[in-house]
């Protein structure tokens, strides 16, 4: 029995989930220390357990533990200061013992929102990848359309129209890609006022029923982090600042985004408010894990101890003023360190004619990609990275390979990994298109990459230029 106890609070301690084990014959109860701070007392009986069950709830317990068989209940505990916490308890029986889980019903309740939150924002990511190849195509489609229509007024206006409706489609699901996918460590120069714009794009539906949204942005450099964890920064700032204003008074109230430069050298990201402010009881508080003043439910208390931790990750700091007319939380991020500058299209030379492979599993895409390349390149099309690998297997060779990062079977990785163990050198001609690395690996190995990666749906100078940049250094060996 001393072993079942030392493997009980063993696991207890990993998981933080009050463990016991119960001798029916004997009545001998052995608690994991978890389970002895929810009961508030040193329970070594059943009959000490049941002591503290809510009268109402005593007489399920005790069958379903005389009973011996596997059982699943909620209950609750009075404590000896009068004080009511409700568990759930689970048992299954291992033996003649009945072994179970003993935990708190906040921690119950904050588990299943986090897994909901988990999976919603997977499926965010895959609709938003599967998204972007169709809008891709409309991107394509209309910028060739724009150029045979051109001069004439209406229909450049409506082209006009359609570009900045599909900008907007851009925007909204570059948003759902960068709040939704799993980072992992390094910091990159990143543009506030872009992350700024997608976190208000995904919050705007909570925003405009209650105020109006006031940009006062400055130019600036850009900030040393990550794109994904900084949006859900400005994000939860953004939806907290929404809430704390009620709904139908938009005339009367604002959200201002203002950004300037900051001693340091620094950038600093303000977000006002003019809702209720934050109680002075609680604004020590408000950076405290699972602490939150919206109903169960509505919150689990993570969002601003996120915040904290992910602004300080990248030597950050955030602190916020509140007052009964509003509240404003300020963001002060490091300058990202220069970097060699960029060379710009008009400084390489020409690549007309090179020979060019496109690799993508959606036809569409191949298509219009075949529409907009084919007057300056040689092109070979292929809908899948195992007839690419045929072609390199049987040693046909490209000044550039524009391939999709997700596809069936091997993937854009796969056949670039293939292609990089037979000629290093051709795998350095491969430039990717992604509507969104929607796995980890697929993250890893874009952080770990040097090629050139462009995001669907693309700015298509900036794929011309990429190709040329590519196709003019194969021509230098």
């Amino acid at each position: 029995m001393r072993v079942l106890t030392d493997i009980i609070d063993a696991v207890a301690v990993e998981s933080h989930i009050g463990l016991w084990s119960l001798d029916p014959a004997t009545g001998t109860l052995h608690c994991s220390p978890e389970m002895h701070d929810v009961l508030g007392v040193d329970a070594t009986t059943c009959d000490a357990w049941l002591a503290h069950v809510h009268v109402d709830e005593r007489e399920r317990l005790a069958a379903a533990l005389s009973a011996g068989e596997a059982f699943d209940l909620h209950h609750r505990i009075v404590r000896a200061d009068g004080a009511s916490q409700g568990v759930y308890v689970r048992a299954r029986r291992i033996g003649e013992q009945l072994v179970g889980t003993f935990e708190a019903v906040e921690f119950v309740l904050q588990r299943a929102l986090v897994d909901r939150i988990v999976s919603v924002s997977r499926f965010a990511a895959s609709l938003a990848h599967e998204l972007n190849n169709p809008l891709a195509v409309a991107v394509a489609n209309l910028e060739m359309i724009a150029e045979q229509i051109a001069g004439d007024a209406n229909l450049d206006e409506m082209a006009a129209d359609a570009r900045e409706a599909l900008n907007r489609m851009r925007i909204i699901i570059r948003g759902l890609k960068t709040f939704t996918r799993a980072e992992i460590a390094g910091v990159e120069p990143v543009d506030v006022q872009r992350v700024l714009e997608s976190a208000i794009s995904v919050t705007n539906h909570e925003i405009l029923r209650r105020a109006r949204i006031v940009r006062d942005f400055q130019p600036l450099p850009a900030v040393g982090g990550l794109e994904a964890p900084l949006g859900h920064v400005f994000v939860n700032l953004l939806v907290n600042a929404a809430h704390a204003i009620p709904a139908g008074a938009i005339d009367r109230h604002e959200i201002r985004i203002a950004t300037r430069m900051a001693p340091g050298p620094r950038v600093a990201v303000e977000i006002h408010d003019t809702g209720s402010g934050i109680p002075r009881e609680n604004q020590a508080r408000i950076f405290e894990p699972f602490f939150t003043t919206k109903p169960i439910g509505q919150g689990v208390g993570l969002g601003l101890a996120v915040c904290r931790n992910l602004v300080q990750a990248f030597g950050g700091d955030i602190t916020f003023e509140s007052a009964p007319t509003g509240t404003v939380f300020r963001v002060s991020l490091p300058i990202a360190k220069r970097s060699a500058p960029a060379v710009t299209p008009s400084l390489l030379p020409t690549t007309a004619g090179s020979r060019v492979l496109v690799v993508d599993d959606e036809v569409l895409i191949t298509n219009a990609l075949r529409r907009m390349l084919a007057i300056d390149y040689r092109l070979t099309i292929v809908n899948s990275a195992e007839a690419a690998a045929e072609l390199f297997a049987a040693g046909t060779r490209f000044d550039a390979v524009v391939c999709d990062l997700m596809m069936p079977g091997i993937g854009g990785v796969g056949l670039y990994e293939e292609v990089r163990r037979v000629d290093a050198a051709q795998a350095l001609r491969f430039i990717f298109l992604t509507g969104g690395a929607s796995t980890p690996a697929a993250q890893r190995f874009l952080e770990q990459l040097s090629n050139p990666c462009l995001v669907k749906p693309c700015d298509f100078k900036q794929l011309r230029a990429a190709i040329d940049r590519i196709a003019s250094e194969m021509h230098r060996e």
